[in-house]
């Protein structure tokens, strides 16, 4: 179980051991189901150090997680330091922001009005993995998984490494030139020869 993606690297609540882990860590968003950003420090809380109070609606039953974050913390999470140099960020909102501008360049100004949308689910795999790249390469990140979920990549019978941490070059059916440019994208018997 994978519950973020880092520099490449995939990590668990389990990869957080040190005092320096948690500072790089525990602040850093993802999304959890119903959509929300949250600080992996919610999905992480004993490695964390975070002490998860009650919500203000407790189930009968026992969950994974809080229902709710407090609502601190979505605040908190909004100025969290987060350093992208290639795109010249200082706070995950801005981050945010950013790519969202970047993308539309290629999927148009609604691009991201509507939630239920397979470019939101490509914008949200760049977001929850905290790619920091320069913008060429983030938009050929997001046609990547734009294609993937387009083409109900979650029913493909070889998904070889599809929306994962990998570079996309890796990813089964896309080839690449030497300068790391995807040259084509093939899926069974179809191939797609553009320049993206």
């Amino acid at each position: 179980f994978v519950l973020f993606y880092f520099g490449g690297f995939s990590y668990q609540c389990e990869s957080i051991q040190t005092q320096a882990d948690i500072d790089q860590f525990c602040n850093l968003p993802r999304r959890h189901s119903s959509g929300l950003l949250l600080p992996i420090k919610y999905f992480c809380p004993e490695a964390c150090g975070f002490n998860c109070a009650p919500t203000d609606s407790p189930t009968e039953s026992s969950t994974k997680s809080p229902s709710m974050p407090p609502k601190n913390m979505l605040t908190k999470l909004e100025s969290t330091p987060f350093i992208c140099e290639a795109l010249a960020t200082k706070n995950y909102a801005e981050y945010e922001e950013t790519i969202k501008d970047i993308f539309r360049t290629v999927s148009g100004n609604n691009a991201f009005d509507s939630s239920g949308d397979n470019r939101m689910d490509a914008l949200n795999f760049i977001l929850d993995e905290v790619l920091c790249a320069d913008p060429h390469r983030m938009i050929q990140r997001y046609i990547s998984a734009l294609f993937y979920y387009s083409t109900e990549g979650e029913e493909w019978q070889d998904q070889k490494n599809w929306v994962s941490p990998k570079h996309e070059c890796e990813w089964d059916g896309i080839d690449c030139n030497d300068d790391l440019i995807i040259t084509r994208i093939s899926r069974g018997e179809t191939s797609v020869f553009e320049s993206i």
